[in-house]
């Protein structure tokens, strides 16, 4: 259960569950980041005694396998923002039910998969659609743009006769 109140303690405990030690952790973050991260730097980040810096966040939840937002948030946090992802809300709450039922999250992050993919379909077939209407549209533009010019010229001749 990842219910932590402060990013180092959910820093902490992300570490804990990759089963990393800070050296460990400072190693990888090395090369990704390709700075140098020792043992201190990564103890100082989860006491507080330093703040993370921003440009990490992608690279720990990289490490973590985790989304950014679970990073800063807990579930009931991320669950109560406002124009969120729904799909890493899902992913956020199964991650925190692996404890207790992995096989449950599973399945339930199958059937989100499955869901997902049913919804690209449906996308995929509304711009075939789309993409059917534009061709008929441009189609009837161009016929409609030759018969405006069939008349601009016509109109051209009948003014030239006037004259």
């Amino acid at each position: 259960m990842y219910n932590k109140t402060t990013i180092r303690e959910r820093f902490s405990y992300f570490r804990n569950q990759k089963g990393l030690s800070q050296t460990e952790l400072g190693l990888k973050l090395e090369e990704i980041m390709g700075e140098p991260f020792d043992r201190f730097t990564i103890s100082n980040y989860e006491t507080g005694r330093r703040r993370i810096p921003a440009y990490l966040v992608p690279a720990l939840a990289q490490i973590f396998g985790i989304t950014t937002d679970e990073l800063f948030y807990t579930e009931r946090d991320i669950a109560s923002l406002q124009n969120i992802d729904t799909l890493g809300v899902k992913v956020a709450g199964y991650r925190e039910m692996m404890d207790s039922q992995p096989e449950a999250a599973a399945q339930k992050s199958l059937e989100a998969l499955e869901q997902a993919r049913k919804e690209i379909q449906g996308l995929k077939e509304e711009l075939r659609l789309r993409d059917q209407k534009m061709a008929i549209m441009e189609e009837q533009l161009q016929t409609y743009d030759s018969a405006a010019q069939k008349m601009s010229k016509m109109l051209g001749i009948r003014q030239q006769k006037q004259s």
